[in-house]
């Protein structure tokens, strides 16, 4: 676990979900694929506390696959959460919004789990202690969170921090799976500048260890992307 409130659940070393502890319950940020809800499901189990709620950065298959298998699984029926616009891409929706940059979002990246999302959210919404943001870029809706009790910025896959901290879009060729399969880097780059506004203590990515020193690494990651 890191400190009392966030355990992340590394699948295959390089997939990274989260469970975010609540009072109610927990969070889960993310699924991670299919192959790792016996893991989830595992953990949640350890943690001996009802999971309330599954809440996704965006509907890329790495981070979608497991929905089913764990919404049938968990007991009661928990809410799932998505942001608004990244809904129509769960659904298989792939045209282009007012304002989006041509090409737009491959088709061959988005999952499309059964279930279906029971909340969508917007900038700036609660999900309990996470505060959405905004942060289009790896695709159009993309969005991060930030626990407003200590800092942690669950950046989905606007920062991965395998090899390196690095912005969406940013080819790291120790993993350079995130920006292969970015849909705008000129908007993930002003996602990550308004991250780096939010002065986040750490970084909590879909891919590679937490960050401590988040300011620093942000700015870093900016500059040699820019």
């Amino acid at each position: 676990m890191t400190g009392e409130r966030l355990t992340p659940i590394v699948h295959r070393r390089v997939f990274n979900c989260y469970l975010v502890a609540e009072q109610d319950g927990l969070t889960l940020v993310d699924t991670c694929p299919s192959s790792a809800a016996p893991k989830v499901l595992a953990t949640i189990r350890a943690l001996r506390v009802p999971l309330r709620r599954v809440l996704l950065t965006h509907a890329h298959r790495d981070h979608v696959g497991g929905l089913d298998i764990l919404a049938r699984a968990v007991d009661g029926e928990p809410e799932v959460i998505i942001g608004r616009r990244e809904a129509a891409l769960l659904a298989g929706d792939y045209s282009v919004r007012n304002g989006e940059t041509e090409p737009g979002p491959n088709p061959r990246s988005y999952g499309h789990p059964d279930t279906r999302p029971t909340r969508l959210v917007d900038d700036g919404d609660q999900v309990g202690s996470l505060r959405v943001i905004a942060t289009p870029g790896h695709t159009p809706g993309h969005i991060s969170l930030v626990d407003v009790r200590d800092g942690t910025l669950l950046a989905g896959d606007a920062v991965s921090t395998i090899g390196r901290t690095a912005v969406s879009g940013d080819l790291v060729w120790r993993w350079p799976f995130p920006a292969m399969s970015t849909w705008s880097k000129e908007v993930a780059l002003d996602s990550a500048r308004r991250l780096l506004d939010e002065r986040p203590a750490r970084i909590a990515s879909g891919h590679g260890p937490v960050v401590g020193d988040a300011h620093a690494s942000l700015e870093a990651a900016l500059s040699r992307a820019d």
